[in-house]
């Protein structure tokens, strides 16, 4: 189609002949606008615009053509063709049985499509195309028609007057009931051909063709009726057939083994209803319906299967119960039983591997497990104080129950601990041996890495454990048990690692017996008929060795070692008869109370004794010594302090010494948080020269005082002031210290208020000094409002006066560094 160039095609429509009707096409002017909007469209009588409504039209037939030119196909041309049909009415009138009663409900068939009803009045009317061919006939339940149908051929004009008359057929009718009472809404179903619902008084009625044969079946959701179907055979004239309705619920579902049903499980009703219990088709599906209301619960169950739901619970259902559906899972059984001998064993832990958890025998010893199916894995007997045999049993894939699965228990007991090194910190020590005596299975055993051990064995053991390892002494050194039936934990040693001295004392070419050999610390051992001693001592070991016996003298004097850690052999030492230095030691010079446990120590090599319980000392020095002799003990003072001797070369009789019980008060006087030296520190009480002492270079002093000393300690120094002033004793026992004191300073004033224009005297206001630092110091005016406060020397600090209901001036007084004494510190009070 060239540009410019005009395409005309004529159409001319014809209407084809239908052997059903087609209706008209009823739409809006424009499709695509609203209703009743305004449309501006072209007068095809001369060509201009004009407007419309956009309101409905009937289009008739409506096509749309498209024309396949090519030009116009390019073009895309398509147009919307309407096409009117002439229509022609088909109606009349259908009669009852007289012939003059109209009969409404009847329905009118044409055939290709197409129906009506007659209405109240018996008639009908359709509209079909003209030219229809085709026919009609008539139809209601219980009638049959005259004419059977109406013939029509290429009609048209209207047919009016086109009558059926109804011939009535025999009346099936009856009456269901629900426990005595009518049952309405109940579908009845005459197969062939007919059906009826009962009315509000549970009636129903049907119409059927003379000679009609046929079942009549009730129907209704959650009833079961009797009869169920009955037949009925060559019906000719009236027929009552009556029912009786009783509620019933369905319960079904299906039973599945992942997604594929499972046939022959058995669903068991408890309480039982009528045909249970149920079976699971081939497919795994089940259904059983009863009598309701029914309250009970339903278990599924198959060997070789569990299943989830384990049960369905049910309370007074009356409505079905669909989809009741369970999984199913095939499972193996393992059990058996622990016995000690022939006697089960309860309480046995017994722990399945691989997620099968764990359970406990029961009081005969049995046991069973259920698993899914196939199962691999372990059973695990354990229970404390017994054994078991075997160990454990493994399986591998079962799919069958595995029974019998027996376990043989024999009580034991475990002894467990750990043995320690006193001499590492307590560290665990390895390889100490504990034997067990009688021995047991196992025995003896070693201590791990750790220092830790173990041991089990049968039961109701009596006897005992002893550590050992070379170097170490042990505590305690062993540990008994009686007829232990219970594990023994913590069984735990401590272990402390030791070193050998051993060593000899030669008399001239000879030995000598009887020597005592004192290890300090460390106690005593005494030289065997050949002169040899040994002990074993805690390592490391630092001390003396010291040998005595009366009338000897050794060289050395002693031996003195430090920190050793093995084992010292050869501390020999040598006798010889020397000179004996002897004496008593009595308190306060009283022969009927001598003093033990003094210590006497001899200089220049002497060594040292200490006095018996009768006071007396005896100590061997060599021939030709020198030195001096000092007594020791706390809480005592001695007279003579010390004895000398020069070139002994005979025994000095008698080298006695006073004792006195003493007592000693000491401390520090601070003065800023400082020790102040040179107070006087004076001691009522004391005979002339004995007074007093002085602070030293840090303040502190010291004094010894007869036991059961009573008086006052008083500090003094120029221009200073003490807290406390002094300190009181009486009969005093035991040593004192820390009896401080502080230097302080005064701070005075007074708190008055006018009062008739002169000024009075406040009481009872309390002033506290404070700075966050030491502990706060209060003072509290008297009757005449007068006060004194004694701080720390070098204090600094905030003064504040405080009474309830007084305001004062000033509020506060602040002080630095007081290195002197204040006066005149007044408050006004209002």
């Amino acid at each position: 189609m060239n540009p410019l160039e005009d395409a005309i095609v004529a159409l001319q429509p014809i209407a084809p002949v239908l052997p059903f009707d087609v209706p008209n096409s009823v739409r809006s002017e424009d499709p695509t606008q609203p209703e009743s909007a305004t449309l501006t469209v072209t007068n095809p009588a001369d060509g201009n615009p004009m407007t419309v409504s956009n309101a409905k039209q009937d289009m008739g037939w409506e096509y749309v053509w498209h024309c396949h030119i090519l030009g116009h196909e390019e073009n895309d041309f398509m147009r919307v063709m309407s096409v009117s049909v002439p229509k022609v009415t088909i109606s009349g009138t259908v009669f009852n049985t007289d012939g003059t009663t109209p009969l409404s409900g009847a329905t009118i068939d044409f055939t290709g499509g197409g129906s009506t009803t007659t209405g109240g009045d018996g008639t009908y009317t359709y509209t079909h195309s003209s030219h229809w061919t085709g026919s009609i006939a008539a139809s209601l339940n219980g009638y049959t028609f005259a004419p059977p149908s109406i013939g029509f051929s290429d009609v048209v004009t209207d047919q009016p007057g086109q009558n059926f008359t109804a011939v009535a057929g025999p009346v099936v009718t009856g009456r269901i009931t629900l426990n005595g009472l009518p049952l309405p809404g109940v579908a009845v179903t005459l197969n062939p051909g007919y059906g009826a619902t009962t009315d509000a008084n549970g009636i129903y009625i049907a119409n059927v063709a003379s000679g009609w044969t046929g079942t009549v079946t009730p129907s209704m959701a959650n009833r079961v009726f009797v009869p169920v179907s009955p037949t009925l055979t060559n019906v000719t004239t009236a027929v009552t057939q009556n029912f009786t309705a009783s509620t019933v619920v369905t319960v079904s579902g299906q039973v599945k083994v992942g997604s594929t049903g499972l046939p022959g499980v058995t669903l068991t009703f408890n309480p039982a209803v009528a045909g249970s219990p149920v079976v699971t088709d081939s497919n795994g599906n089940y259904t059983l319906t009863f009598a309701s209301p029914y309250t009970g619960t339903v278990t599924p169950s198959l060997a070789g299967y569990v299943f989830s739901p384990v049960s369905r619970s049910y309370t007074a259902i009356m409505l079905d119960q669909v989809a009741q559906d369970y999984a199913a899972t095939a499972v193996v059984v393992v059990s058996g039983q622990v016995a000690v001998g022939s006697t089960g064993l309860p309480g046995v832990t017994m722990t399945f591997s691989n997620g099968g958890g764990s359970m406990l025998t029961d009081s005969n010893g049995n046991y069973s497990k259920t698993f899914n199916s196939p199962w691999t894995g372990t059973v695990t007997p354990s229970k404390a104080n017994y054994q078991f045999a075997p160990v454990s049993m493994t399986y591998t894939a079962i799919t069958t129950d595995q029974l019998n699965q027996n376990y043989a228990a024999t009580a034991v007991v475990t002894v467990s601990g750990q043995v320690t090194n006193s001499g590492a910190g307590g560290a665990g020590l390895p390889g100490v041996t504990l034997t067990f005596n009688p021995a047991v299975a196992g025995s003896p055993v070693t201590t791990d890495s750790n220092g830790n051990y173990t041991l089990t064995f049968p039961a109701n053991y009596t006897g005992t454990v002893t550590p050992s390892l070379a170097g170490f002494i042990f505590t305690p050194t062993s540990r008994s048990y009686t007829g232990i039936v219970v594990d023994q934990t913590a069984q735990d040693y401590s272990a402390t690692p030791v070193v050998l001295i051993s060593g000899h004392v030669a008399l001239g070419t000879g030995s000598l017996s009887g020597v005592t050999i004192t290890f300090n610390p460390g106690g005593t051992v005494t030289t065997d008929g050949s002169g040899n001693y040994s002990k074993q001592l805690v390592s490391p070991w630092s001390g003396t060795i010291t040998p005595s016996l009366p009338g000897y003298a050794f060289t050395p004097v002693s031996l003195s070692l430090n920190g050793v850690t093995t084992d010292q052999v050869n501390q020999n030492f040598t006798a010889f008869r020397g000179i004996t230095v002897y004496g008593l030691v009595l308190l306060n010079g009283n022969p009927a109370t001598p003093l033990s446990g003094v210590t006497m120590t001899f200089s220049n090599g002497g060594g040292a004794v200490v006095t018996d319980a009768n006071g007396l000392y005896t100590r061997n020095v060599p021939r030709g010594w020198s030195g001096t002799l000092t007594p020791s003990l706390t809480g005592y003072a001695f007279t003579p302090v010390s004895r000398s001797f020069t070139n002994l070369t005979t025994n000095p009789a008698g080298q006695n010494f006073s004792a006195r019980a003493v007592v000693i008060v000491s401390g520090q006087v601070i003065r800023g948080g400082v020790g102040l030296p040179g107070v006087t520190i004076r001691f009522s009480g004391q005979t002339a020269g004995q007074t007093a002492v002085t602070t030293d270079g840090s303040g502190n002093y010291t004094k010894t005082l007869n036991s059961g000393w009573t008086g006052t300690v008083t500090p003094s120094s120029p221009n200073r002031l003490f807290s406390p002033s002094s300190l009181s004793f009486t009969n005093l026992t035991t040593d004192q210290p820390n009896q401080n004191f502080v230097a302080v300073r005064s701070i005075a004033g007074r708190v008055t208020s006018r009062v008739g224009g002169r000024n009075v005297g406040v009481a009872s206001v309390t002033i506290t000094f404070s700075n966050g630092v030491d502990p706060n110091v209060t003072a509290t005016t008297g009757a005449a409002g007068y006060y004194t406060a004694l701080v720390p020397a070098t204090w600094s600090g905030t003064a504040t006066p405080a009474l309830a209901g007084k305001t004062f001036t000033p509020a506060t007084r602040s002080y630095t560094n007081v290195t002197t004494d204040y006066t005149n510190q007044n408050y006004a009070a209002q």
